[in-house]
């Protein structure tokens, strides 16, 4: 498998568990995480909503530190139509990143990374109008 086997590209509608339980699929394929990890960020939405909606547009779904975690890592789906994390418009969510963490130094290490990455300018469209899953790999590299 390939960093580019991380990147999944979603047309049509999905529920946000569904859209959770494709991101999770991708790190299971990569033996970075357990099918677990998808009911534990179902979980805790449920409980907290949707805290991991981090921009217009953009979420990265992760739970505390779990069994389930096997390596650090993170995947991402990009979604044609944007997946709804509640009735309120800011969590329409079209980039889904989905991280694994094995403990609070990777947590954190994979959060820094990641808001450096997403706080280029224009970050957001760029990946929006990529088709080329390598592309985007390059945007990312290190971090999926």
């Amino acid at each position: 498998m390939t960093s580019n086997d991380l990147i999944a590209f979603h047309k049509g509608n999905i529920s946000w568990q569904e859209s959770i339980r494709l991101a999770v699929s991708l790190l299971v394929k990569n033996n970075i995480a357990e099918s677990g990890l998808a009911d534990e960020i179902i979980k805790s939405t449920l409980k907290y909503g949707p805290y991991y909606v981090i921009a217009e547009k953009v979420a990265l779904a992760h739970t505390a530190v779990c069994e389930y975690n096997k390596k650090p890592g993170m995947s991402l789906v990009i979604f044609e139509n944007a997946i709804k994390f509640s009735e309120n418009q800011k969590h329409e969510v079209n980039l889904l990143f989905c991280m694994s963490a094995i403990d609070s130094d990777s947590h954190m290490g994979i959060l820094q990374k990641f808001a450096n990455t997403l706080s280029q300018k224009d970050i957001v469209s760029k990946i929006l109008n990529e088709s080329d899953k390598t592309k985007i790999y390059e945007i990312f590299k290190g971090l999926i």
